[in-house]
Parts: structure tokens; C-alpha cells; sequence
């Protein structure tokens, strides 16, 4: 045969192997037909390795349940998911939501088996009006009084707090050049329907060294830290009213040391109890700033006081058809009337969407765009080109921007009940 011919044969191998495989495989489903709807949320192989109650499908418009799976974190460091059960077809009028807990403690193994038995619990109803119903049996494990939630009127001893602390170091080199680095994270966070409260604090310490020829070395630093305060009180189902204070350093941006603080208060035009699904949110703060430079800046401080307002908004949505997120803020410095009252102000825009527009084919696009008039901290003196470089210095800049785009598209046999692991997913 000749090497002409060679795709073509193997073509026509491919070919006949997907006509000739057995019907038993291609046939439509015997029981419920279930799209499962969390990307991000869920271990997907796990859920169809060990629910055989129902025939998973790829294509939403193919099932009899959409079921859409979303995730928030909670204060404990746990997830809250809620599983919307959407009937389709013959269900149409028949959906539920059910919400399963994980704690901070969770493994992911606990955390995957929960989720699972959970939606095991929401098909529950859907089997009940097929014909599987007959042979389905419905058994309750009772624990004892000790295996039982605690009450919550119990005292916690820890007062709902949950800390956590990391850190981490790396260094490699080669013969020319070598890198090192440190990093350090603490955070404590109170959680309650009335009180949101969270402290974190990081520090980071970069180094850098090249060795440019005739004994001569470049070495780079950068270092920065930062703890932020923030705290919430919740004035109802869609109003809160907030607080932050904010420390920083950071030789990038020219500050030896700054201060932020000042109030804000938000509005989400939905209840705050659908966030998982939806929300809306506008909120407009106050800010007092105090910042000590390391070098002259360009307006020739080497310190200053300043006040700023600014008002952020934020979209999310998470629906059948797909996801839609939206943010905006817009920052402007009130003091320093002569340079900040028409200069001195950021824009940001940010928005993105995953779509589906038809049977098995989905759309994602995402845009982003700053126009930065804020960059009081910027030196008087010029920035070298080692430090143009190495990143080492923020530059100058009017704008910043960002665009991307992508597509998904799948066809042939929607059912996908088979897992195999083999040589990895």
C-alpha cells in the first residue's frame, strides 16, 4: 500500500469501528436522563461513578433534569451548595432546591460523598414517577442522641472564629542566575447571619540576581506587605453597612508605608439568600488614605494625606444558560483640589460570559479595561531599565486592558455513564 494511501485506510477504519459498534451502546436511555451542571464545583467523575440511578447526559436540551450545582464559601472555610433541580421534558413542572453544607474540616473525599448523597436525596422524587419506582427502597439510618448536630444554642468556644496561617519559600538558580522567595499568609475570619469579620495579613520578599559577564551583578529586589480589616454588619435581607481599614507596603509602587480606612455601605436589589444563583450589588464608600513614599514622588511629596469616594458595582449570574458577571468601580480623590479634581481618578470595567446558544455548543468571552489617573505614587526620578526589566517598578500608564474569547462545541453520543481513569482525565 502506499504511504498516499495510508490516511485514507485509516480513516476508513475509524469509520467503520464507530458504525459497527454494538446498538446496546447507542440506545436511548432506561431511566431518568440527568445533566449534571457544576464545572467548578463538583468532582463530576466521582458523582457518575457512583449514582447509577439515573443515565448522565451531555447536552442539557437531552435530559429530563438539569441540575445546576453553585458553591460559596463559608466562614467556617467550608462550602455551601446548593443543588437546583430543574425539570425538563416530562419533569417540566416539577423542580426542587436543596442545599448541602461541608465544614472547613472536610476532606474532599467527605466533602464529594456528601454532595453525592445529596443528590441522590433530590432524585429522590423524579424516580418516584417512573417506573423504577417499584423497585426503588427508602431506608433511614437514626443515630444516637450523641451522633446528633449539636444545638445551637451551645456555646462555641472558639466564638465562631476560624484561623488560618501559611507560608512558603523557594529558591533555584543555574549558572548565570538564581532566584529566591518567602511568603507568608495569616487570616482570621468571624462569620454570623449579623457580623462579617475578616483579617488578613501577607508579606512577600522577592530576590533576584543575574550575573551579566566581567564580575558585574544585577540583583533585583521587591518586597511588599499588606493587612486588611474589613468588617460588616447586616442591616437586612439586601442592605449592609461595612468598614475597612488597610495597611501596605510595597517597594513597587514606591510606598514605604500607607494607611486606609473608611466606611461603606451596599445594596443588593436581590436578597442576599439567592447569591448563589444571582446578585446584584452597588456600593459606595469613603476613604481616608495616608501614605509615606520611599522616594519623591511627581508631584514632589514624600508624604500626603488624601481623601477619595468611590462606588462599585458587581453582576453575577448563574442560570441554565449559562453564567454573566459584570464589575465596575470608579475611584476619585476629593483633596489636592488643584491636580485631583478632574485628574486624579481610576475607571475599572470588567465583564464576561459563558453561553449556550445551541444544543452542545457554548460561547465564553471576557473583557476588561482601566483608565488609570491615579498614580500619585509614582517617583520623580527615572525609572532604570533594570527596573523597566525586571518589573521591579510601576510604570507610567493612562490605560490597561484585556480581551478574551473562546468557544466549545460537542457532538455525537450524549450519554457519558462511562468513567475510566486510565492514564489520567
Amino acid at each position: 500500500m502506499s504511504r498516499q494511501l495510508v490516511p485514507v485506510a485509516l480513516l476508513l477504519l475509524l469509520f467503520v469501528a464507530s458504525v459497527s459498534v454494538p446498538a446496546s451502546a447507542q440506545q436511548g436511555p432506561s431511566s431518568v436522563r440527568l445533566f449534571l451542571d457544576c464545572e467548578r464545583a463538583c468532582d463530576r467523575s466521582f458523582i457518575r461513578t457512583e449514582i447509577s440511578l439515573v443515565d448522565f447526559v451531555n447536552e442539557r436540551t437531552a435530559s429530563d433534569i438539569h441540575l445546576l450545582i453553585t458553591s460559596q464559601r463559608t466562614g467556617s472555610g467550608g462550602q455551601v451548595y446548593t443543588l437546583a433541580f430543574l425539570g425538563q421534558r416530562s419533569f417540566a413542572a416539577l423542580s426542587d432546591t436543596l442545599v448541602y453544607t461541608s465544614i472547613g474540616t472536610n476532606s474532599d473525599d467527605d466533602r464529594r460523598r456528601g454532595l453525592t448523597a445529596a443528590i441522590e436525596s433530590g432524585l429522590v422524587r423524579y424516580l418516584a414517577r417512573t417506573p423504577l419506582a417499584s423497585d426503588m427502597q427508602i431506608s433511614l439510618i437514626r443515630r444516637e442522641a450523641k451522633d446528633q448536630p449539636t444545638s445551637s444554642s451551645e456555646v462555641d468556644p472558639w466564638n465562631y472564629w476560624v484561623y488560618s496561617m501559611s507560608g512558603s519559600g523557594d529558591f533555584n538558580g543555574e549558572e548565570s542566575a538564581n532566584r529566591g522567595s518567602v511568603r507568608i499568609n495569616f487570616s482570621a475570619n468571624r462569620t454570623t447571619e449579623d457580623w462579617k469579620i475578616r483579617l488578613a495579613a501577607f508579606g512577600r520578599y522577592n530576590e533576584r540576581n543575574f550575573d551579566v559577564g566581567d564580575g558585574e551583578t544585577i540583583t533585583s529586589l521587591t518586597r511588599s506587605g499588606s493587612v486588611w480589616l474589613l468588617a460588616v454588619k447586616s442591616l437586612g435581607p439586601q442592605l449592609s453597612l461595612g468598614g475597612t481599614v488597610f495597611f501596605n507596603s510595597s517597594s513597587q509602587d514606591n510606598t514605604d508605608a500607607s494607611v486606609t480606612l473608611g466606611p461603606a455601605v451596599e445594596y443588593n436589589f436581590f436578597p442576599y439568600s439567592e447569591s448563589t444563583r444571582r446578585q446584584f450589588t452597588v456600593q459606595y464608600g469613603f476613604r481616608y488614605d495616608f501614605r509615606d513614599y520611599e522616594e519623591v514622588t511627581i508631584f514632589n511629596v514624600t508624604s500626603e494625606s488624601l481623601l477619595r469616594h468611590s462606588i462599585q458595582t458587581e453582576l453575577d449570574i448563574q442560570q441554565p444558560w449559562g453564567e454573566v458577571s459584570f464589575d465596575s468601580e470608579f475611584s476619585h480623590f476629593l483633596t489636592n483640589f488643584d491636580r485631583s479634581l478632574t485628574a486624579s481618578y481610576r475607571l475599572e470595567l470588567d465583564g464576561g460570559a459563558d453561553i449556550r446558544i445551541a444544543p452542545g455548543l457554548s460561547v465564553r468571552f471576557g473583557a476588561g479595561y482601566e483608565l488609570i489617573r491615579d498614580q500619585l505614587f509614582l517617583p520623580l526620578s527615572d525609572i532604570s531599565d533594570e527596573d523597566i526589566l525586571l518589573g521591579t517598578r510601576s510604570l507610567p500608564t493612562g490605560y490597561g486592558f484585556e480581551i478574551s474569547a473562546g468557544f466549545s462545541y460537542r457532538f455525537g453520543s450524549i450519554y457519558n455513564n462511562v468513567v475510566n481513569p486510565r492514564f489520567g482525565n
